[in-house]
């Protein structure tokens, strides 16, 4: 083990792209999120870097060879925005404390609430290995932490075994349950809430309003500037600033194509754009998954936000035998459209042990009413009973 070194560096472009590509496809659970491409483009189109917060700080582990065994997107954080695991309070501790808990590391995609694998390496022992590394490494000492987010059960089970906290969230998927169509989806509802979505999605129809997709190239760039459009309008609607610019987009779809999916309502008969979403389309070949990033609209319209980030993307995930479609972040109101609540998980590394057993002792809390939660949302399940 001690023939293994953790080397740092500030750009995924510092990275072999092949290195990098071939242990991603060895991945148990890999998302577009951490391809190259993806990471390159958040890079490339400052939406990382600099002033924002986000600074590339990717890890390698590294044998006495210089051979590559595993590689960790990673980013020094000077706050928490972005990152859909809440730390606002702990930062808050620290600062009354008289402690800094900014810079810390976060091992995660920016701005991506999507579970999957964040140790890139070539098995369980080396997600081992690195964690150890990780806890011992004296990169570290200008940190107060290391968070992994949205990392799969199975690195949340070797991270615990080695004396990470651990931390639970819920999220809310779709299941395609071998649906032949978007009716045989519904037919599996109780009737009350079968009749729920067939009314929205007659509030939509019947205003003229249709929806379209585009998958990979059929995108154009007139079709990402309209989308941009309602992704800023929706930030602004909730008085918040986006974190990803046009150019972002345009140059990701540009370096990936087949991983974008966009849903566009049109106003009929003049064609006219109303509202959009974004999804994002994994790459498994026979086990492909689609990711719910952004919605956003230039007009209100009674119930188009269900039909355009949901109902649209469910119907083209039962056409094109999509075997799950993640929602993402937040919205209990899900359950009553299909989705089903799933659990999350996230890692967190705590240097200052004046710190770490409080954080354990709330953590451990949090997960018993997480569990909680997600018990009694299984009760009220919107499947028919078998």
């Amino acid at each position: 083990m001690s023939n293994f070194k953790i080397n740092p560096t500030t750009s995924i472009l510092n990275i072999s792209k092949s290195i990098y590509e071939k242990l991603w496809a060895s991945c148990k659970q890999p998302t577009p999120f951490t391809k190259w491409e993806f990471l390159t483009a958040l890079e490339k189109t400052k939406c990382v870097g600099g002033s924002t917060g986000w600074i590339p700080y990717h890890l390698q582990l590294k044998d006495s060879q210089q051979e590559v065994y595993g590689i960790i997107p990673n980013y020094v954080k000077f706050h928490s925005y972005g990152e859909y695991v809440f730390d606002w309070s702990w930062a808050s501790a620290y600062q009354n404390a008289g402690f800094n808990y900014y810079p810390k590391w976060c091992a995660a995609s920016p701005f991506s609430p999507v579970t999957g694998t964040r140790i890139i390496s070539k098995n369980d022992k080396i997600t081992s290995l690195f964690l150890q590394e990780l806890m011992k490494s004296n990169l570290k000492e200008n940190i107060s932490s290391i968070h992994v987010l949205f990392c799969t059960g199975e690195e949340e089970k070797i991270g615990k075994s080695l004396g990470w906290l651990s931390r639970h969230g819920v999220q809310f998927h779709w299941e395609n349950k071998n649906y032949q169509s978007f009716e045989c989806f519904l037919k599996e509802l109780p009737q009350k809430k079968r009749k729920k979505i067939r009314a929205e999605r007659r509030k939509v129809s019947t205003q003229q309003i249709e929806c379209k997709t585009f998958y990979g190239k059929e995108i154009k760039e007139e079709h990402w500037e309209f989308f941009y459009k309602c992704y800023v309008q929706n930030y602004f609607d909730h008085g918040s600033t986006p974190y990803l610019n046009l150019n972002f987009f345009l140059t990701a779809a540009e370096l990936m194509p087949n991983n974008f999916l966009l849903v566009v309502a049109f106003h009929q008969p003049n064609n006219r754009p109303l509202a959009s979403s974004l999804v994002m389309v994994g790459d498994e070949p026979n086990n492909k998954i689609l990711y719910g990033r952004y919605w956003g609209a230039v007009e209100r319209v009674s119930c188009l936000h269900f039909e355009v980030a949901y109902y649209s993307v469910i119907n083209w995930a039962i056409n094109n035998n999509i075997v799950r479609f993640e929602g993402g972040a937040q919205g209990e109101h899900k359950i009553a459209r299909g989705f089903e609540a799933k659990q999350t998980f996230s890692l967190h590394w705590i240097d200052n042990p004046e710190f770490r057993t409080p954080i354990d002792l709330f953590l451990k809390r949090e997960s018993a009413g997480i569990e909680e939660y997600l018990s009694r949302l299984d009760k009220t399940t919107m499947f028919k009973p078998n």
